[in-house]
């Protein structure tokens, strides 16, 4: 009897207070749904390139696009009552509170409204005070929503299993269909997910999941929805599942993944901040976007390797474009996270050091196979990808053009390990100098690494890469805003000369014990490139006064690399679709252009290439 009067007062108290939760519901706006959890992507043109459901990735669905059975079956085994209610249902809270009270456990008794006020407004804590909040946010939905809209946002948000959220998604995900492509036994087995979603999914336990199903059927049968004969059909018919985990597919898609962790760590995916969907202006060319997802997708060797690119705007910080691997669904941008040797890539740092220290692109060394016997390490043999070894003294034109790790090793000797050292350390390149870090065994991101060669297309200047340019509340407020930093890292002289000396890898000239690193690979306008190989690793990073891109091909495991020239591949078939001007720099008056044989430094030969040079040097 105590028991039952309880219950009687806690539902008058109840009754009570939601009566005026309501009235002040009615007196405030309506709070902001259907953009909730909304993250709208931005290209550099501020023009919408996607509008994504945060967590879920999914496309958000209007009332007309969603399986009309999802909407029965949703109300029959959630909320029954749903359409006579104004947001709680007195006989589940009762139901709820009489459980609680007999048997000292918690049960819920949740409509779908309340579900929805949750999911889209709150954490599932269960203090008083959250409870309270949820309440009054369920009344403020009930007073300003219709049925149908808040039924079309809870279809959007409700959470399926493998962070799922949505209907659209979860029909994806586990029959590879759209939602309006289920059967209703298909769609019997979704919503019977959403009891208990890491109990209930198909592929987790597909017992469970075809018990639900059975619920959810009896429930259609119970109010009428479906007839008896339908029911009897249906309850011994088992759905097949068809799991298709690449649901997503956008090109946009890198970007969203950097843009998800980036909310993450800076705290803006709490859900007072994402209630009413926020704007992210990036950096993303879109066609350029396209064009790189595209050919990798086309480059695929379908072996265990991975590549990953970025390319930058010359002249800022901005990434036009980016690739994480292979597979665009995968969240691991390698572009960004994946520390590796850089290789003979490291070399135009070295080279640049060199001209500073009085060597010039017609400084001849003896680049004969050599054992390097330096106090303090151990003899060093290096070795040419090649395996061709000069027989002669080569310049710095064909080192740079031929890779030749004797000459890098020698040119390292000369500038000094401190030197050196200070300089990459300049750049945030991982790791002391020792003698075969003119070899690159020194580690950085590609997105670094292709940040220092925009630092030489920028003729010196260094921009520090920016994805994101801002963030902004759907009212335009500004939440983050990143202005990239520009600071001068190279002296403007010498990176003159060292761009010219960056055709090298392209010319036909400089066929002589070995080839040009990119002599099959020629583009239709001018790009000055470094290569990187090793057996692991395969790089090209490459500029123009346009554009500067970096792509990586290797494997997770460092395995030996099978195929060493995809990413030249992509380079070419990149920059040759480009419809952009072949443009070149201009170099001032203190620097003269020498026509001449880039293998004996002959001037007016009849083979001859052009490179650059101080007016004051001595050749």
């Amino acid at each position: 009897m105590k028991s039952l009067k309880k219950l009687l007062l806690l539902t008058l108290i109840i009754i009570i207070i939601i009566s005026f939760f309501y009235l002040v519901g009615l007196a405030l706006p309506s709070p902001k749904m259907n953009h909730s959890n909304e993250i709208t992507i931005y290209d550099n043109k501020d023009k919408i390139v996607q509008q994504i459901h945060y967590e879920s990735e999914g496309k958000y669905l209007t009332i007309d696009e969603i399986n009309e059975d999802f909407i029965y079956a949703f109300i029959a085994s959630e909320d029954d009552n749903f359409n006579n209610h104004f947001g709680f249902s007195l006989k589940g809270i009762s139901r709820a509170m009489i459980n609680n009270i007999l048997t000292d456990s918690s049960s819920g008794g949740s409509t779908i409204t309340q579900q929805l006020a949750r999911s889209l407004y709150y954490d599932n804590d269960k203090t008083i005070l959250r409870k309270i909040k949820e309440a009054f946010m369920t009344i403020r939905l009930e007073t300003h929503y219709s049925k149908n809209e808040i039924i079309e946002e809870y279809l959007n948000n409700i959470f399926l299993g493998h962070n799922i959220y949505g209907i659209e998604e979860a029909s994806n995900y586990y029959f590879s269909k759209t939602n309006k492509e289920l059967t209703l036994n298909e769609v019997c087995l979704i919503v019977g997910i959403a009891n208990a979603p890491n109990l209930n999914a198909p592929d987790i336990n597909y017992e469970n999941a075809i018990k639900r199903k059975n619920y959810v059927l009896k429930k259609l049968y119970k109010i009428n929805y479906i007839d008896k004969s339908t029911y009897d059909n249906l309850i011994n018919k088992n759905p097949i599942i068809k799991i298709n985990k690449k649901s997503f597919i956008n090109p946009i898609t890198p970007y969203y993944f950097y843009i998800k962790k980036f909310l993450e760590k800076y705290k803006f995916n709490n859900k007072k901040i994402l209630a009413n969907g926020i704007k992210v202006y990036t950096t993303v060319d879109y066609d350029l976007q396209e064009r790189l997802i595209n050919l990798i997708k086309n480059e695929n060797p379908n072996d265990n390797s991975q590549i990953s690119a970025i390319i930058f705007k010359v002249n800022s910080g901005d990434v036009l474009a980016m690739s994480g691997g292979y597979d665009i669904e995968d969240e691991y941008l390698r572009c960004l996270y994946s520390i590796r040797p850089v290789g003979s890539t490291i070399k135009p740092l070295l080279y640049y050091l060199a001209l500073k220290c009085k060597m010039n692109p017609l400084t001849y060394l003896d680049c004969k196979k050599t054992t390097f016997n330096i106090l303090g390490y151990e003899p060093f043999s290096p070795t040419n990808a090649s395996n061709n070894y000069a027989s002669h003294e080569i310049n710095m034109i064909q080192a740079v053009g031929l890779s030749d790790n004797i000459y890098a090793t020698k040119s390292l000797l000369y500038v000094g390990f401190d030197n050196f050292h200070k300089l990459i350390n300049k750049f945030a390149i991982k790791g002391d100098v020792v003698p075969s870090s003119a070899l690159g065994i020194n580690e950085t991101s590609l997105i670094n690494l292709t940040s220092i060669y925009n630092c030489f297309a920028s003729l010196g200047t260094y921009y520090t890469p920016r994805i994101i340019k801002k963030i902004t509340d759907y009212k335009e407020n500004v939440l983050f805003y990143n202005n990239t930093k520009a600071s001068k890292k190279l002296e403007t002289p010498y990176v003159y000369l060292l761009n010219q000396l960056l055709r090298a890898p392209f010319d036909k000239n400089l066929i002589d014990y070995t080839k040009p690193t990119l002599i099959n690979y020629q583009t239709k306008n001018y790009y000055a490139a470094k290569t990187g190989t090793d057996p692991y690793n395969s790089y090209i990073i490459s500029f123009n006064p346009n554009y500067c891109i970096g792509i990586w091909n290797g494997t997770d495991d460092n395995t030996p690399l099978a195929y060493k020239n995809i990413g030249k591949s992509i380079f070419k078939n990149f920059v040759n679709a480009l419809d952009d001007e072949n443009i070149w720099y201009n170099p001032p008056a203190y620097i003269n252009k020498m026509l001449i044989n880039p293998i004996t430094g002959e001037y007016n030969s009849n083979v001859s290439s052009e490179y650059w040079k101080f007016n004051d040097f001595i050749l």
